[in-house]
């Protein structure tokens, strides 16, 4: 039987501060690469990136994780990027995503990250046969010594573990440094409403993914914002404005769905190719191995975005209309 909610062997002291994130809009920012020899990690394109999504008001942001293509990153140049976004968002929060093998690549990068100014991590559990809750709890559990915000990421389809909602709500209650739950199961809706009847205890930000493609239903079911990668972030910044407006909400869907599922569709290379049409890359290259969007995939963008913004400057923060 799994320890109740007031079992204090997983508890820190009671003084210690609720470490739950904003609720908002968190984005997944892509990590600039150059296409030049050895694909160097281009800092000035990163921190121009962050200093946008400080300009849109955004919650935060969040690298070096999957859309960051976080597994093509050496741990020096990890690094640097936290540093880079944390110097350049002048005060908006970064989460980095911290995933990898091994529980103490984990606990490592947990440390190096904090000790960068790093606000936050994503983190997810990593499949292994017979992956008990008891056991995936014990992950999180050795990944809260090093004291940093843990947004929980439950995608089971790139982690390849399911974590119900008991399991959830427990970690929220018993480990004060998970800060927010990342929800990506194929169908959010009912798990966020569950998410939200059960924690009664203790309350995290429920974050919703999947490139926002359910956003407006996600929101009407209780999520409190989003933690995902798009390109077009005044969209999400929108469809929070107009959460308690069902009608407006309705609309926003409406209007921009086509271009958000073209983005999730289309994946990370044509949402480089965005930013970098944004003005925010100056090359939309993705570490090898991944091919950039052909021609075809090109016309496809430039004539969805034009559709969708008639007349705007895609390098301004860009109206959105209800």
């Amino acid at each position: 039987m799994m320890p109740g909610p007031t079992n204090t062997r997983y508890r820190k002291e009671a003084a210690m501060a609720d470490q739950s994130l904003e609720a908002g809009a968190w984005i997944i920012v892509p990590t600039p690469f150059s296409s030049a020899s050895g694909e160097p990690v281009d800092l000035d394109s990163l921190g121009r990136v962050i200093r946008f999504m400080a300009e849109l008001g955004v919650a935060g942001v969040t690298v070096a994780g999957v859309l960051g293509e976080g597994a093509k990153l050496t741990e020096s140049e990890r690094d640097a990027i936290v540093e880079r976004a944390v110097v350049a968002g002048a005060g908006l929060p970064v989460c980095v995503g911290s995933n990898a093998g091994a529980p103490a690549i984990v606990t490592e990068r947990l440390h190096r990250a904090r000790e960068r100014g790093a606000a936050a991590t994503l983190l997810s559990p990593t499949s292994a046969p017979g992956l008990a809750d008891q056991h995936i709890f014990e992950l999180f559990e050795r990944a809260s010594a090093a004291e940093l915000p843990i947004v929980v990421q439950d995608h089971p389809e790139s982690s390849g573990v399911n974590m119900g909602v008991p399991l959830l709500v427990r970690l929220v209650n018993e480990l004060p440094v998970v800060a927010g739950i990342k929800e990506e199961v194929r169908n959010t809706g009912p798990k966020i409403s569950a998410l939200r009847d059960a924690m009664t205890e203790r309350a995290v930000p429920i974050l919703a993914g999947l490139g926002a493609v359910n956003g407006a239903n996600d929101l009407a079911r209780g999520a409190d914002g989003f933690m995902t990668g798009v390109a077009v972030p005044e969209i999400l910044l929108a469809m929070l404005r107009h959460r308690d407006d069902p009608s407006a909400l309705a609309a926003l869907e409406r209007r921009y769905l086509p271009l958000l599922q073209l983005e999730d569709r289309l994946g990370l290379a044509a949402r480089k190719w965005i930013y970098a049409a944004r003005g925010l890359l100056a090359d939309p290259a993705l570490r090898s191995p991944g091919a950039a969007v052909d021609d075809h995939t090109v016309q496809e963008l430039r004539a969805k975005l034009e559709a969708t913004f008639p007349g705007q400057d895609l390098t301004r923060p860009l109206e959105i209309s209800v």
